[in-house]
């Protein structure tokens, strides 16, 4: 434990005094300032160039950005009180560390389970949508569709009762026209251009009218007589006729011309959703929260496992989620070959590794630097790659039982020689190179929908890197390069829900006489609920037969001397690496052969 008093004189002597010894290792500047934020996922000191790079995270946390010297004072006070109060470390008892231990695995038992329902409730909702959104989109074309009929009908009705007008006037000569309706031209006209229905109704009610004095009932009985009372009667059975269409259209209401029935439509289609959301939200089933206050200790330390010791290698099924595959597996390339290994519940040496050759029923090669990964379930994906040409985005899922591939879609950019692995029903690819240099551009394939998706870049275009998926709410890539012989010595950290990679400030843990490196093409593996494995890969050229061990919890790099591959070893493609039985278990890229990790050494399987 820290000394409260070296911490406060050291940051008086480093800040405060003429030479400053906290720079940035990043940006190569002096600290500024300090986030209290006690569940702050950024590194704690943040210099200009920190809190440019992360603007989003200082608008979130500006109340907790505290200057360096705020940061003294709020120290200092906190020791003052402290030592006020003759507090010693060895005042804390056995029972309270007990409890604290205690609470710590709760929260993290309980973190875990928010974010899984989370996670879980996202989904079921957008499926949700999708499904309310494409009903919704169906009842809005059908209403359309009506009243676009209804529209259309009386047009119809409109264009008939035009041609009824001039084939009547049509049988009379131009004599008898101009005795009858003078004014003919002028009414026609007037018709035509009417701007709407309650216009075209005034207007056939008063050329009723006119027709009716036209016409009195007193004429003489004579032939051109009875002609005339025929014609004044068909154009004033015609005129009640078109006055009667167009009231029975007038009369139709739509379901959006009047401002009382549209408010009650989207209030009747407001009622529905939320009905129907009411359904969805009392299906879904929410863990029962932990009662701080009614835990029964003796219970509750029964079940906290035994605290883990470093490279320990739990069971698969303590793990958040079995992410790793049933078997290992390489495609060859440049041939038509398929290599499946089929591996024990647990490495025995009495137990015997089943290898499969697949000959592929495929008209291409398999692509050099591709990527590939199995999933928890058997599906087996073949993603991007180059020839000497080349570079492809072309994405594939194996069929075992026709050895033929079925095409997915294509990722957004060709790539080669780039990270992958699966985490949470969704692939991962990160980074790679192509024939324009190496890339910062990273995406996922939902297996769900089917889709790929941007997520956010590399700080650094990145070839050769490992990454691999932690607890099931962020992935971490470890090293690789960015020119030729030009290594990224860094570890950063993709948040999934951030959609954001966050550098990892180490505290190194090394043992003395171990190299420890930050390499390409090397393999790694979540091996408990704290801990990931890094081992082997390539630096200078040379192959590296050296592990190390990546403490999440407190961003530590431990090494141990006893610890190394059986031999020296690089992983390039695929990421063929299980966690099954309290055994690590993975593929080389260039023997071939299984190694099985057992929590203190190394062995060979086949």
């Amino acid at each position: 434990m820290i000394n409260s008093y070296s911490l406060r004189e050291s940051m008086h002597n480093s800040i405060g005094g003429v030479s400053s010894g906290l720079y940035c290792p990043f940006h190569f500047e002096k600290f500024i300032r300090v986030c209290m934020n006690p569940v702050c996922s950024h590194q704690n000191f943040l210099c200009s160039g920190c809190m440019l790079d992360n603007q989003e995270h200082c608008r979130l946390h500006k109340p907790d950005l505290k200057t360096i010297n705020e940061f003294i004072q709020i120290a200092e006070s906190a020791y003052k009180q402290l030592k006020n109060k003759n507090f010693k470390p060895s005042d804390i008892s056995s029972s309270l560390v007990a409890f604290l231990n205690q609470s710590e695995i709760i929260s993290e038992r309980l973190t875990s389970r928010y974010y899984e329902e989370i996670r879980k409730i996202d989904i079921e909702f957008e499926f949700l949508i999708k499904e309310f959104s494409a009903i919704c989109y169906q009842q809005r074309d059908e209403l359309k569709n009506e009243v676009k009929q209804q529209f259309e009908q009386i047009s119809v009705n409109y264009s008939y009762v035009l041609d009824k007008v001039r084939h009547h006037y049509r049988i009379l000569s131009p004599e008898e026209e101009e005795e009858v309706y003078p004014n003919k031209d002028r009414i026609l006209y007037s018709l035509e251009s009417a701007p709407g229905l309650p216009e075209l109704e005034a207007m056939l009610r008063k050329m009723k009218s006119e027709i009716a004095e036209g016409f009195p009932s007193s004429m003489n009985k004579s032939e051109e007589s009875t002609r005339k009372l025929e014609l004044r009667n068909n154009l004033q059975y015609l005129a009640e006729t078109v006055e009667n269409q167009i009231k029975t259209h007038m009369d139709y209401e739509y379901v959006f011309e009047k401002q009382n029935a549209s408010q009650a439509y989207r209030a009747k289609t407001k009622t529905q959703i939320q009905e129907f959301f009411k359904g969805v939200r009392e299906s879904i089933v929410l863990p029962t929260i932990i009662d701080t206050q009614n835990v029964n200790m003796k219970d509750e330390l029964s079940l906290i496992r035994p605290k883990l010791k470093d490279f320990d290698v739990e069971d698969d099924s303590a793990l958040p989620e079995n992410s790793s595959p049933p078997f290992l597996h390489f495609f060859k390339q440049n041939t038509h070959s398929l290599y499946v290994f089929h591996v024990p519940s647990f490495a025995k040496k009495n137990e015997r590794i089943n290898t499969q050759k697949i000959d592929l029923n495929n008209d291409f090669k398999i692509p050099y630097e591709h990527g590939s990964v199995a999933t928890p379930q058997g599906n087996l994906y073949l993603i991007g790659g180059q020839d000497y040409k080349n570079h492809f985005k072309d994405c594939f899922e194996f069929v075992f039982s026709t050895r033929t591939f079925l095409r997915i879609p294509s990722m957004k950019k060709a790539r080669s020689n780039h990270a992958v692995c699966y985490m949470h029903n969704n692939i991962y690819v990160v980074g790679g190179q192509d024939s324009n240099g190496f890339l910062r551009e990273c995406e996922r394939y939902d297996l769900n929908s089917e889709k790929w998706f941007d997520i956010a870049p590399l700080s650094r275009g990145t070839a050769g890197a490992t990454i691999c998926g932690f607890q099931n709410h962020c992935l971490f890539k470890f090293g690789g390069i960015e020119a030729k012989n030009t290594y990224v010595n860094l570890i950063e950290k993709y948040d999934v829900d951030l959609n954001s990679w966050i550098p990892i400030q180490l505290q190194t843990r090394l043992t003395l006489g171990v190299d420890f490196s930050l390499g390409e093409s090397s393999e790694s593996a979540q091996i408990n609920r704290n801990q990931i494995l890094v081992f082997g890969g390539k630096f200078k050229g040379n192959c590296l037969s050296t592990c190390f061990l990546f403490d999440v919890e407190n961003s530590e790099i431990k090494t141990s001397p006893h610890i190394k591959l059986p031999f020296e070893e690089f992983f390039r493609s695929p990421k063929s690496v299980m966690v099954r039985g309290g055994y690590l278990v993975c593929l080389s890229f260039y023997m071939r052969k299984i190694m099985c990790f057992n929590s203190q050494s190394w062995s060979v399987a086949n």
